[in-house]
Formats: C-alpha cells, sequence, structure tokens
C-alpha cells in the first residue's frame, strides 16, 4: 500500500515536472521569439534613421560610400541575428507562402482582394514578376554590388542609378536604367521627363519630354516579398532609347509629385546633369534618330483637385 502511493507520488511529481520543464521550454521559446522579433525591428528603425541624412546629403562620393556600407552593415547585422537565434535567411519565404497558400492566402499577402481565375492569373504573374526583380535587387545588396552611378536627391527623396546596360525589349534595343529610389512615397504621380542632349562642343543637340515619368518597372514595397528588403526603398527600371550618336553629354530630369494628407503638393525635381554617353548607349551612326517628339503634359497632370476647389466645386452642384 504504502509503495503505491510512492509510485502514485512519483508519477504526480514526474507529470507536474514534465509540465514545469515543459512550460519552461514554451516561455524561452515564446521569449526567444520575441527578442528575435524586437532585435529585427530595431535593425530595421536604426536603417531608417541613419538613411533619412543621406537621402539629403550633398557630396556624391560621401554618399557612394555612405549608403553601400550602412546596407552591408544592416544586412550583416541581419544575418547575425538570424544566427543567433538559429534561423537562416531565406529569401524565397515570401514567394512560397504565397505559392503554397492559395489564391485566398497570395491575394491577402499582396494586399490585393479579387480572387476570381482569370484575375488572379493576372495578379499571379504580376506579382511573380515583382518577386523576381525584388530578390534581383536583394541579392544585388547581399553581394555588395550596389555602386550608384548617378544619385540626385530633392526634397528628402534621393534617386539612385546603379546600373545602365542595352538591352533587348520587345524586339528593340533601349537603355535599362535600373534605380532605387529612397524615401518614395504612396501614390505618387509620375509627371514627366525632360533629356536634353548635347554635341562634343557643348551645342544643344536635341530635347526630349515626356509627360510621364512612370518607371517600366517598379516594386514600391518590396519587403512584401523580401521580408529584409532594406526599408524605404523602391526599385525599378527605366527602358529609355538609345542616344544619337553625335551626342556627347545630356541632362536628365525627373520629375515626381504627391498629395499630402491636407490637399497640399509636395513636388521633386531629380536632375542629372552633363552625364557623359558611353558608346554602348548610342545608335550607330548612319542611324535615324526617331524620338524627337515632344509630348504635352496631359491635363490631370495640372488638374486643382486641392480642398479649396472641391469645395467650390460642391457648392456649385447645390
Amino acid at each position: 500500500m504504502e509503495f503505491k502511493k510512492f509510485l502514485l507520488s512519483l508519477a504526480g511529481i514526474l507529470i507536474i515536472g514534465g509540465i514545469i520543464i515543459y512550460l519552461i521550454i514554451y516561455a524561452t521559446r515564446i521569449n526567444a521569439e520575441r527578442n528575435y522579433d524586437i532585435e529585427k525591428k530595431n535593425l530595421v528603425q536604426e536603417f531608417i534613421i541613419k538613411n533619412a541624412w543621406m537621402r539629403v546629403a550633398k557630396n556624391k562620393g560621401q554618399y557612394v560610400t555612405e549608403i553601400t556600407s550602412l546596407i552591408k552593415t544592416h544586412l550583416g547585422k541581419i544575418k547575425e541575428v538570424y544566427t543567433k537565434y538559429g534561423k537562416e535567411m531565406d529569401i524565397d519565404k515570401k514567394w512560397k507562402e504565397y505559392t503554397e497558400g492559395g489564391k485566398e492566402t497570395g491575394t491577402q499577402l499582396a494586399m490585393i482582394g479579387e480572387k476570381a481565375d482569370k484575375k488572379y492569373a493576372e495578379q499571379r504573374a504580376g506579382m511573380e514578376e515583382a518577386f523576381k526583380y525584388s530578390k534581383e535587387v536583394f541579392k544585388t545588396f547581399l553581394e555588395a554590388r550596389y555602386n550608384p552611378l548617378f544619385t540626385a536627391s530633392d526634397e528628402g527623396v534621393r534617386l539612385d542609378f546603379y546600373d545602365i546596360s542595352r538591352v533587348n525589349e520587345g524586339g528593340n534595343s533601349v537603355l535599362r536604367w535600373k534605380f532605387v529610389m529612397w524615401g518614395a512615397f504612396p501614390e505618387m504621380r509620375y509627371s514627366g521627363i525632360t533629356i536634353i542632349l548635347y554635341d562634343e562642343n557643348g551645342k544643344k543637340f536635341g530635347e526630349i519630354n515626356s509627360s510621364s515619368s512612370q518607371p517600366n518597372m517598379r516594386v514600391e514595397d518590396p519587403t512584401i516579398w523580401i521580408e529584409d528588403f532594406p526599408p524605404l526603398a523602391m526599385p525599378g527600371y527605366y527602358d529609355l532609347p538609345l542616344i544619337p550618336h553625335p551626342v556627347a553629354k545630356a541632362d536628365f530630369e525627373f520629375r515626381y509629385s504627391a498629395k499630402t494628407y491636407f490637399g497640399s503638393e509636395v513636388a521633386w525635381a531629380l536632375s542629372f546633369k552633363e552625364i557623359p554617353i558611353e558608346p554602348s548607349w548610342k545608335l550607330p551612326p548612319d542611324a535615324k534618330w526617331e524620338a524627337q517628339a515632344v509630348e504635352e503634359t496631359p491635363p490631370e497632370f495640372n488638374e486643382d483637385i486641392s480642398p479649396d476647389k472641391m469645395k467650390k466645386e460642391a457648392k456649385k452642384k447645390k
């Protein structure tokens, strides 16, 4: 009888002990996950703070040195956090969640609500393109190949062009200007591009004006696809026409604008002056230049949609 009581007591102690051990392990794991999330969020905030002043830096050489160092240090610290908590950086994680989760999970992940098959197929293709391009740029960061060739800033927004190369797109040769825009605003308007061309004597050769500066490719929030993509970055590219052979230098201006919450407009003009034209960017000497047409700015870019005007329009309707 006494032995049975002993066994029951021992079993009770073991069960209670097991529960306590389980709770300790569970609490330790939860605490570790919490600390892991906190450390990663702290690194993101640290990057945002340091990136803020870099966006207004005047000296190009200093800026390039600082931004490349900041990205390298930031990603290095993130890798250290992964190692500390027994994890690995998985660039494909978000895309796996999308493709394995089905339509509903995928569309929620990308903040899109449509579920119709046709619409879903279109969305999936667009999202896959966004993921692949985000991954390409992120690898450029990881492998320390990000080195801005040209950079310009205005009102806290900075545009870096880090790779310019000739590509074939739709059967035509174009110049692909790959960029990262730091501090881009949501719902940004793409107001226009002006390119002024100069010959080797500095004489104006021609001018190209586009009514839109919308990139051929842009990923407004790459962290949707790559968890550790540096914050406040919008990667993308422009496919611009080849340059006439006589041109030696060119000025480029990319214009953007956005409405504030209170209806006023903020505008940016990011200018790149006297960019030397590489031979690989040019048309053949005997090629006809067909990009001389000047486009007019469409009315919607000049439309006054301020709160004052909206109030006046409302009164008229009454």
